[in-house]
């Protein structure tokens, strides 16, 4: 009877172990590690995009896009090094005319 016991203790040892190894073994192939040319890419689009209309030089697509810029940044852990966070001021003279 003791035997027994001891057959059916590691009969269910054996088992949960190897639940566990399954477990693990399929945890990483249920989330694949980011893949940073698709990341890369994907900021590439949105830059380029329609929505930011262009991204003259102080339009709101130009906004957008530096504050786009600026989260990204932060999220990396980047410490700004402007004078107002991630960014600051610069002067773009402007010439409208003919030539």
């Amino acid at each position: 009877m003791f035997e027994r016991d001891i057959k059916t203790r590691v009969r269910l040892a054996s088992r949960v172990l190897i639940v566990l190894v399954f477990v693990t073994l399929t945890i990483p192939a249920q989330n694949p590690p980011p893949d940073p040319a698709r990341e890369w890419w994907r900021h590439i689009e949105y830059l380029a995009s329609d929505d930011l209309a262009g991204r003259e030089t102080g339009s709101e697509g130009h906004r957008r896009a530096a504050q786009y810029i600026a989260a990204a940044f932060e999220r990396a852990g980047l410490k700004p090094g402007g004078t107002r966070g991630y960014f600051q001021p610069v002067r773009f003279p402007t010439h409208i005319g003919s030539s």
